[in-house]
């Protein structure tokens, strides 16, 4: 798989990431009945992209298999996952919101001596900071976007699983 097509996915994901306060609407369904009316969200999205349909799930759960060692800023903690699947691309997506402002976030990956940045990107200042990177050598085929959101930053992480040498979970 070339570069530019790994870019696709990560530029799609950027792009629902931006609007990802808004998930939660996109996924809200009303109850009615003899009762006081309920309003209830599934937290879901899907969207069908020319790489295949990306599907997202804000219930705070991290995919199965997801590294138990990839790092995160502190003050993170699981939003949802998500999946993209076609016959060319098998990338597990991890979200996470982050007390931490957006450029904070990001800074936590460029300046880790942990990590292997390959590329970095980043426009914006404040909140309106929005920046994204590929990681090598441990986490080779990983990609993280770092967008403002809530009271500090979500940090949306891209993994292709073919890729990846990273420590993974089991579930049972």
């Amino acid at each position: 798989m070339n570069r530019t097509t790994r870019l696709r996915p990560l530029t799609v994901l950027c792009a629902l990431s931006l609007g990802i306060g808004v998930f939660a609407a996109c996924g809200s369904s009303s109850k009615s009945g003899s009762g006081p009316s309920t309003t209830t969200s599934n937290r879901s999205l899907s969207v069908d992209t020319p790489e295949g349909q990306a599907t997202l799930a804000l219930n705070g759960a991290l995919p199965p298999g997801w590294p138990t060692d990839f790092p995160v800023p502190d003050g993170s903690t699981p939003k949802g996952s998500g999946s993209l699947n076609n016959d060319t691309h098998d990338v597990m997506i991890g979200v996470y919101t982050s007390t931490t402002s957006p450029r904070d976030a990001f800074d936590f990956y460029t300046s880790n001596p942990n990590l292997t940045v390959k590329t970095k990107r980043s426009v914006g200042i404040g909140s309106t900071f929005v920046g994204q990177l590929e990681l090598g050598g441990a986490h080779a085929g990983t990609s993280v976007v770092v967008v403002p959101g809530g009271d500090g930053s979500y940090v949306v992480v891209l993994i292709n699983p073919g890729s990846a040498s990273t420590t993974t979970t089991t579930s049972t």
